[in-house]
């Protein structure tokens, strides 16, 4: 079975990269995204992970559930 984890959107990597550049399976976009290229990115996903230590509020939820994408989220 081939998968992959895709990172998509803007935040502070460095923590990380030793273990990310460790695993070919990764891909990162690592930017802002356009509006017009969201839909893109839910297409190509089985299910979404935020796995936020604090968030005030995120669109992400709504916006899975308009795509019909399962969410697998921490208890922020």
């Amino acid at each position: 079975m081939n998968v992959e984890l895709w990172i998509v959107g803007e935040g502070d990597l460095i923590p990380y990269l030793s273990k990310i550049k460790e695993n070919t399976n990764i891909k990162i976009v690592n930017r802002y995204i356009d509006n017009c290229k969201i839909p893109e990115f839910f297409h190509m996903a089985d299910f979404l992970i935020l796995p936020h230590i604090e968030a005030t509020q995120s669109g992400v939820i709504p916006l899975a559930y308009a795509f019909g994408k399962p969410v697998i989220a921490s208890n922020v």
